[in-house]
């Protein structure tokens, strides 16, 4: 498991001017002992679903369902509208012109699939979604762009105009299907064991999950198959 690191110039800066307010959208007790508590905050808020309630001034209630709703009821817990949820992202001038780079570099000049190959947790990854993009170009003949799984390096701006351009995004439970929800990018994602009432579509927007319904699912920790 990944170990939290911050940088002392961030713990010093946030304890030279403390913020107002401090939230953790995750429940993480790393961050929240890491990051929260150091910031001298004078609202911490977030659940405690792992521990650090008590270095909290603000537990929020934790109720299974979709995490974006979670994270509007921390966000309403402090004062937060109680309007709908709006999702999307700014363009940026360097995201705009690093996708262009990359549409340019791989022939996609007009309408194409982009395939996210990649993931953060190795055992969300389908090791064969490279030939699933593959098998678009050769059967359909439209341009499919790749990336994820090879030493190809874009920044999160880059990744968003990418996602935002793209006629289709097929991916696993990660970054670019989320973005892709923002952005209102159709989006194909396969779900091992992601958990869909909790990162899957959400209501308004636009995708289609691909997974089995495993009895193992709810108990799964997403860092170790035990079946």
């Amino acid at each position: 498991r990944a170990i939290l690191v911050l940088p002392r110039e961030l713990i010093d800066r946030l304890r030279a001017a403390p913020p107002d307010v401090a939230v953790d959208l995750r429940g993480d007790l790393r961050e929240i002992a890491l990051l929260l508590w150091p910031s001298r905050a004078r609202r911490r808020a977030s659940c405690d679903v792992a521990g650090g309630g008590a270095l909290l001034t603000d537990v929020v209630l934790y109720r299974e369902g979709h995490r974006i709703d979670y994270m509007l009821q921390i966000a309403r817990h402090l004062g937060a509208s109680e309007a709908p949820a709006e999702m999307s992202l700014a363009s940026r001038p360097e995201g705009l012109r690093l996708s262009r780079e990359l549409r340019e570099s791989r022939g996609a000049g007009g309408d194409f699939v982009l395939v996210h190959c990649g993931t953060r947790v190795p055992l969300k990854a389908y090791d064969r979604m490279r030939a699933v993009g593959d098998a678009l170009a050769r059967e359909d003949g439209i341009s499919v762009i790749a990336l994820g799984d090879g030493p190809e390096a874009l920044s999160v701006d880059g990744l968003v105009e990418l996602v935002r351009s793209a006629r289709l995004l097929i991916c696993h439970d990660s970054a670019p299907w989320h973005v892709a929800q923002a952005v209102g990018t159709p989006a194909v994602a396969i779900f091992g064991p992601s958990k869909p009432w909790a990162t899957g579509l959400y209501p308004g927007r636009r995708g289609r999950l691909v997974s089995l319904d495993l009895p193992c699912r709810d108990a799964c920790d997403e860092a170790t198959c035990r079946r």
